[in-house]
C-alpha cells in the first residue's frame, strides 16, 4: 500500500492538510503526513515525498529538518516553498532572505518543458507566500518557472527526480495546483490512483475485523456523519450483537437533536442502541468554566467515564471503545512536531491517548477527511439527511457559547 501513497513530511505549514486532500480528491492517491524528521529507511517504500511549507525560515534556530539520507532515497521528492529551500540547500545552492515578503497573486511563466507542469498552460496564476528565496541553483537543477519577483519560482533536476516550487499549488487561489500535484504524483512518480471510495470502503471493513477479533464494541454516536458512519461500518463488518451504539444527551445539543438522532439511528437497524440523558451531570461539571480548551478536555474526558460505566453495566471485560476520529483531528490537536495546537479534539484528551497505547480504542475513519467519510456513507447507503448533516462540534454548545469569567469580562 505504501508503494501506492505519497507521504508529506510536515515542516509545519498551514497548508499541509490541503496537499494531503488535494491528491486524494484529485489525483486518487493515498497521502500520509509525518513529521518533517521521520527517519529515511521509514521512507523507503513510498512511492513519492512531498517537503511542505513552513512558517520558519530556512535559517531560524530551531527550524524544521528533514532526515539528509531521504536525498539518497530513488523516489520522486516535491518541495514546496520553505520545501524547496531544504532541497536547493541540500543539493549546494543558495537561499536567501530577499528583503521583502512576496505575499499574493503572482503570474508564473514556464520556462521550459517539464512534467510537472504537463498539459497545463505557459503562463499560470500562482499564489505566492515568502520571505526567502532560492537565489542560486544547485548544480544539475534547471528554471523551469519565474515570476516577476521571483526568478526561480520553480526548478527541477529529473535525472535525480527532484522538484521544487516556491509557491503554492494546494491552495485555491494557484489556478492549476490540483493538477500540478496530480502531475507529481500520477506522471513522475507513476502512482496508479487507486484511493477510490469502493477501495477504502473494502480495506476499513477489513482492517475493522482483524483489529476488533472476538471483542465487543462500544461506540459513541453523536448523530453527526462521523460517528453515524462509523456506527455503519462497524455493523457491517461485525455481527450486530457485538456492537453497541451508545447515544448520550449532553445538554449541550442543538433543540430536539437527541430525538431525531435515535430515530435515525433506529432506522438504521442497530440492534444494540443505548441512550442516556445525562445534561446534569455534563452542566455540572462544566459549571464555572470558561476555557474553550478546558471545557472540551471536560467533555471528552467525561463521555469517556460514561462508556465505561456502561461497560460495567453490560458486563463487558474485553472491549474496544469506536470513536469518528478524522485525519485532521490529530494534527488539529498538535500531533506533529511542527504544528501547533488549533484546538484539542475531545477525542484526543489524555485519556484517550492512553486508552490508544493500550490498544482499546478503534477508529475507522481516521485516515479520512470529511469529504471521504461522505462518500463512505453513500457507498454504505445511508440516507442523504445524514451524509449532509450539517457539521457540528462533539462539545456542542458547550463551546460555541463562549464564557467569561468575571474578571475578563470587565477587561472589555
Amino acid at each position: 500500500m505504501k508503494g501506492e501513497s505519497i507521504v508529506i513530511l510536515d515542516n509545519g505549514g498551514q497548508f499541509t492538510h490541503l496537499i494531503a486532500n488535494s491528491l486524494r480528491r484529485f489525483s486518487q492517491v493515498r497521502t500520509e503526513i509525518r513529521v518533517a524528521d521521520t527517519p529515511a529507511e521509514e521512507l523507503e517504500e513510498y512511492g513519492g515525498i512531498i517537503l511542505s511549507g513552513s512558517p520558519y525560515s530556512i535559517y531560524e534556530e530551531d527550524s524544521p529538518q528533514v532526515d539528509n539520507k531521504i536525498f539518497n532515497l530513488p523516489v520522486p521528492i516535491l518541495g514546496l516553498c520553505y520545501g524547496m529551500h531544504q532541497i536547493a540547500l541540500h543539493y549546494g545552492g543558495k537561499v536567501k532572505r530577499t528583503g521583502r515578503r512576496e505575499y499574493g497573486y503572482a503570474r508564473l511563466k514556464v520556462r521550459t518543458r517539464d512534467p510537472i507542469f504537463k498539459g497545463l498552460p505557459r503562463s499560470q496564476r500562482v499564489w505566492m507566500s515568502h520571505g526567502d528565496s532560492v537565489t542560486s541553483l544547485p548544480e544539475g537543477f534547471r528554471v523551469i518557472g519565474s515570476t516577476s519577483g521571483c526568478p526561480i519560482a520553480a526548478f527541477s533536476d529529473p535525472v535525480r527526480r527532484r522538484w521544487g516550487l516556491q509557491f503554492h499549488p494546494e491552495v485555491e487561489d494557484t489556478r492549476w495546483g490540483d493538477d500540478i500535484l496530480f502531475n507529481f504524483a500520477r506522471v513522475i512518480c507513476g502512482l496508479e490512483g487507486r484511493w477510490t471510495v469502493e477501495n477504502f470502503t473494502d480495506m476499513i471493513l477489513k482492517n475493522i475485523r482483524e483489529e476488533v477479533g472476538e471483542r465487543e464494541v462500544l461506540s459513541l454516536v453523536s448523530g453527526g456523519v462521523d460517528s453515524t458512519v462509523v456506527a455503519a461500518l462497524l455493523l457491517r463488518a461485525l455481527p450486530p450483537e457485538k456492537v453497541y451504539s451508545i447515544h448520550i444527551n449532553t445538554g449541550l445539543m442543538r433543540k430536539n437533536e437527541s430525538e431525531e438522532v435515535i430515530v435515525a439511528l433506529k432506522a438504521l437497524g442497530i440492534k444494540n442502541l443505548i441512550y442516556r440523558d445525562r445534561s446534569d451531570l455534563f452542566l455540572k461539571r462544566l459549571e464555572g468554566v470558561h476555557d474553550p480548551e478546558e471545557k472540551r478536555k471536560i467533555i471528552g474526558e467525561l463521555f469517556v467515564e460514561l462508556v465505561e460505566e456502561e461497560a460495567r453495566r453490560l458486563n463487558l471485560e474485553d472491549w474496544l471503545l469506536a470513536q469518528g476520529t478524522l485525519y485532521p483531528d490529530n494534527i488539529e490537536s498538535g500531533a506533529t512536531k511542527y504544528s501547533d495546537v488549533i484546538k484539542t479534539h475531545h477525542n484526543r484528551v489524555n485519556i484517550i491517548l492512553r486508552m490508544i497505547e493500550e490498544g482499546r480504542v478503534i477508529e475507522p475513519v481516521h485516515e479520512l477527511y470529511k469529504a471521504e467519510v461522505r462518500e463512505v456513507g453513500r457507498a454504505l447507503g445511508l440516507p442523504e439527511e445524514i451524509v449532509e448533516r450539517h457539521p457540528f462540534p462533539g462539545p456542542g454548545l458547550g463551546i460555541r457559547y463562549l464564557c467569561l469569567s468575571e474578571e475578563k469580562a470587565e477587561e472589555y
